[in-house]
């Protein structure tokens, strides 16, 4: 990653501007009291504040809704991820199983083959022998 991809992009208040009273001259030489010129300064003031402060809330507005973006992409992420992982902890289970179905058959069959057909093998290939004898007393 470049150094741009790890800017911030949170937005930044480093100090709070001084703004100057920003009243035409002409405006305020028809005014002869001292304190209505006071107040449209600071009305001049206010106003001006009162924009950088909306800049600075639609700045943080515009930001907090790219990450609520963010976050919403992130937990539909992580819910897609536990899905997954859930499924192969189901898959690996049924593998398991199947496995010990597996075993138990091959324990059936080898039980089947070394005590059924391996005698009569025996018994077929070994005339005269006891086990022939024990095998044609119990057929």
């Amino acid at each position: 990653m470049s150094t741009s991809d790890n800017k911030s992009e949170v937005p930044e208040i480093n100090t709070i501007p001084k703004y100057e009273p920003c009243i035409p001259d002409h405006m305020l030489q028809s005014i002869n009291d001292a304190g209505t010129k006071y107040i449209m300064e600071q009305l001049s003031i206010m106003q001006q504040n009162r924009s950088w402060q909306n800049e600075k809330i639609q700045e943080i507005f515009h930001y907090t809704n790219k990450i609520n973006g963010q976050v919403i992409s992130l937990s539909e992420w992580r819910i897609d991820v536990m899905k997954q992982l859930a499924l192969e902890d189901t898959i690996e289970k049924e593998r398991v199983q199947a496995e010990k179905e597996r075993t138990k058959l091959h324990k059936i069959i080898a039980g089947l083959f070394l005590f059924v057909v391996y005698p009569l093998f025996i018994s077929q290939w070994t005339p005269g022998s006891a086990l022939s004898n024990v095998i044609k007393a119990i057929w």
